[in-house]
């Protein structure tokens, strides 16, 4: 057992990279500067896009006479846009500038409900200008509490 371990011990001490003596070094190409295309927004362009809204709002009002109501409004429905355009890239004066030319469509399908509801009626109170006195900032307040 002795003996195979030793002779696999030398053998894996001989193994190596063989190299030929007729065979070059391979020499590697000197590496090129990556071209850099110059940057121009001149062309035209397609869009389109698409979604899908929910919305829901529930209110309370309060009215200077006292009535309360309430407001549920809410809706859905999907949406969408398409667009198309030419953009124009020029320098004048050392500025590059665009400019360009724009059609876009916005179509949709959003439909809901709006309810307002009147919870309470408060009747006005109507006070004589004699019931009201004044306070010290300057404000008109009831005469009375309650």
């Amino acid at each position: 057992m002795k003996r195979i371990l030793l002779a696999s011990a030398a053998l894996l001490a001989c193994i190596g990279v063989a190299k030929a003596a007729d065979l070059p070094t391979p020499v590697k190409a000197p590496l090129m500067a990556p071209v850099v295309a110059p940057t121009s927004w001149t062309g035209f362009y397609v869009g389109a896009g698409w979604g899908y809204g929910v919305w829901d709002m529930n209110s309370t009002s309060v009215f200077p006479s006292g009535s309360q109501g309430t407001t549920n409004n809410g809706g859905r429905g999907w949406l969408g846009m398409a667009d198309v355009g030419y953009d124009y890239q020029f320098a004048i004066g050392g500025w590059n500038l665009v400019a360009g030319v724009l059609a876009d469509y916005d179509f949709g399908n959003m439909t809901g409900t709006s309810s307002f509801q009147l919870t309470s009626f408060g009747a006005p109170q109507l006070r004589s200008p004699a019931s009201r006195k004044r306070n010290p900032s300057g404000m008109s307040v009831p005469a009375s509490a309650g």
